[in-house]
């Protein structure tokens, strides 16, 4: 899987959002500020989303959590680990500037 399949902006709408999680059939899209990684989005967001505020017009920087759990390169090794202790099933691995350069399903 390409990296850039599962990253979105968060100026793309909830509708776009989703039609992008079908695509890539995974649970979770990174949001990126240029290339920066800034946040997640889940399918579970969403859905709290639609049942709490039922605005399908919504842009994703209205519902992404922007405290997402990554890893550095360096601690990559430590991933498996991390994901068991935080209950995550896709971890992105990023470079010192905060770009994904990886992400451990």
């Amino acid at each position: 899987m390409n990296i850039k399949d599962i990253l979105i902006s968060e100026e793309n709408t909830m509708i776009e959002a989703m039609r992008l999680l079908d695509r890539a059939a995974k649970k979770v899209l990174f949001v990126v500020r240029g290339e920066k990684l800034i946040a997640s989005i889940t399918d579970g967001d969403l859905r709290r989303w639609i049942l709490k505020k039922g605005n399908l017009h919504a842009l994703v920087k209205d519902i992404a959590n922007y405290q997402p759990k990554y890893l550095f390169e360096k601690d990559k090794r430590k991933a498996k680990e991390y994901m068991r202790k935080m209950s995550i099933e896709a971890l992105p691995i990023v470079d010192e500037d905060k770009k994904i350069v990886s992400v451990i399903f």
